[in-house]
């Protein structure tokens, strides 16, 4: 799910052995924990699933079609330089700046999917109604504009068995 990969992406990495990072200040190489942050987010968020890769056993481009799940709304703060601060060491001297919680809140407007193999398919999107939210989502199939029922977001947007 969106959680889990975001976990990934923050996971830290110990330098050490061989692979110790040289630090100037000290003119040698010591033991060092290296991680990836978020240090300032966006107005809007677009999150790309790489879907296709290539298959050296076979030599062809294949499509990944496990299931990824998301939610409709997500705060990302757990995943900023700021969300991580009590996990950064007091000699860094990081002051993270005071922001409302919602700079770090995301709702999902939108969705596009891919139908087909890895060597062609269809794109089609899933798009709520912003300009009056009672109205909810609909469907852009090419030339045919439909309502879709959030209810279906799973087993139309999350891949999997199945779809």
């Amino acid at each position: 799910n969106l959680q889990e990969a975001l976990d990934l992406y923050i996971k830290e990495d110990i330098l050490e052995g061989d692979n110790k990072y040289f630090c100037e200040k000290y003119d040698r190489k010591i033991r060092v924990m290296k991680r990836c942050s978020i240090k300032t987010l966006p107005n809007t968020l677009c999150v790309t699933l790489k879907r296709f890769d290539f298959d050296f056993s076979s030599m062809m481009k294949v499509k990944i079609n496990d299931f990824f799940e998301f939610p409709l709304t997500v705060n990302l703060k757990p995943w900023t330089k700021c969300g991580l601060k009590d996990q950064i060491p007091p000699e860094a001297n990081y002051e993270p700046p005071e922001l409302d919680d919602s700079y770090y809140e995301y709702e999902l407007v939108g969705v596009l999917v891919h139908s087909g193999t890895a060597d062609g398919g269809h794109y089609y999107s899933y798009i709520k109604d912003r300009t009056n939210p009672k109205k909810g989502w609909f469907e852009f199939n090419d030339r045919t504009v439909k309502p879709f029922d959030l209810k279906n977001l799973k087993s139309e947007c999350f891949g999997g068995e199945g779809t």
